[in-house]
């Protein structure tokens, strides 16, 4: 199907019908506030596995909360679900989503599963119903502004990509067990790098990765706290590194990319990007504002739009599904180095 499909924008009040599926996280509690910061949209349902059994209620001027996405559709089926769950639980609340009839957007990663992936996309196409994964730094303006800088740097040949967070003790919660979060550090946060770079480079493939633990716990349940990547990319020759890390000296997030006539360095951080010249000196800047400029009303609202895109939306899907069997491709090379680090180590003692 080509063109928009805006059915679900085409009420009687003109109101886009929305529900959240997590809504008591972090995540999911930062846009359901946001839903109310945009025009035409009504909150309809509310679902947490917290959610008591003397909360559920019919409404009465807020929307009603339900323990399941079961219980949500038999009551009410919305345009569109904002799904903020545990990794684990993506697919199958998705695919029961889009199954009674909602378009669906959730926070990333799609899934982690790559015939998950392959099966939702599958699902979306015969069922005329979009599936979104929610990122920000896309829809930043330092990131959008790289992205017109580029042709300034001539042939581009290496990309560098350093992100720290400073959490200062183990990870807790739901991802710190595996069987929810499916992967440490690389799922979390590298899964935005690859989004971005695949964006601009086109297709990848991993030539090497490792994986690395600061706390025991962690180890113990193979969630990892830093990662390094690197990957070539399909387009010209261009290769690049990834370094996370949840336990770094302080927060920062810096992106360089290094072509022949330059080089552009962006500081995620405080929303900053300059271009610099063959002789290293400043032939473009650009700061942004202090404040977050990828709000979650400004995040929701793009993918919300998006939706109503078919053909969009799909392309969408495809560049999301080939990010999950990146981040396969990515642990798979970085378990096998592990025991090739092993195997070394067993021969050592050995002699």
């Amino acid at each position: 199907m080509s063109g928009r499909d805006a059915e679900y924008q085409n009420r009687a009040d003109g109101n886009t019908q929305i529900a959240f599926v997590g809504f008591r996280g972090h995540q999911g509690s930062e846009y359901r506030s946001a839903a109310e910061l945009l025009r035409h949209v009504n909150v309809v349902g509310l679902v947490d596995t917290e959610v008591a059994a003397h909360e559920e209620r019919p409404g009465r001027g807020s929307p009603p909360t339900f323990r399941s996405t079961t219980a949500l559709l038999e009551a009410v089926v919305p345009d569109v679900a904002v799904v903020t769950v545990p990794h684990d639980q993506h697919y199958r609340v998705i695919a029961e989503l889009v199954a009674a009839g909602c378009h669906v957007v959730v926070e990333k990663p799609l899934v982690p599963d790559v015939a998950e992936a392959e099966r939702l996309y599958e699902l979306s196409w015969r069922s005329n119903r979009s599936i979104v994964t929610l990122t920000q730094r896309p829809l930043r303006p330092e990131f959008r502004l790289l992205e017109t800088l580029l042709p300034r740097v001539g042939e581009r040949y290496w990309a560098q990509w350093t992100y720290n967070l400073a959490f200062p003790a183990v990870t807790t919660g739901w991802r710190a067990r595996r069987r929810q979060a499916r992967g440490g550090v690389f799922l979390d946060m590298g899964y935005h790098q690859i989004d971005v770079l695949c964006r601009l480079f086109g297709p990848a493939r991993v030539t090497a990765a490792s994986k690395h633990f600061r706390y025991p716990e962690s180890q113990r349940e193979d969630l990892e706290d830093l990662m390094s990547v690197s990957l070539e990319f399909e387009r010209g020759g261009m290769s690049s590194h990834l370094l996370l890390s949840r336990h770094g000296a302080g927060k920062s997030e810096t992106l360089e990319i290094h072509g022949t006539e330059g080089v552009i360095q962006l500081d995620a951080r405080h929303a900053r990007v300059t271009l610099f010249g063959r002789d290293g000196s400043v032939l473009d800047q650009y700061a942004g504002p202090d404040l977050a400029t990828d709000s979650p009303a400004v995040v929701l609202g793009y993918y919300l739009e998006l939706i109503s895109d078919r053909q969009a939306a799909l392309a969408h899907l495809r560049h999301h599904c080939s990010l999950v069997a990146l981040c396969h491709e990515v642990y798979d090379a970085a378990a096998r180095a592990a025991v090739g680090h092993h195997q070394s180590i067993e021969r050592t003692e050995s002699t």
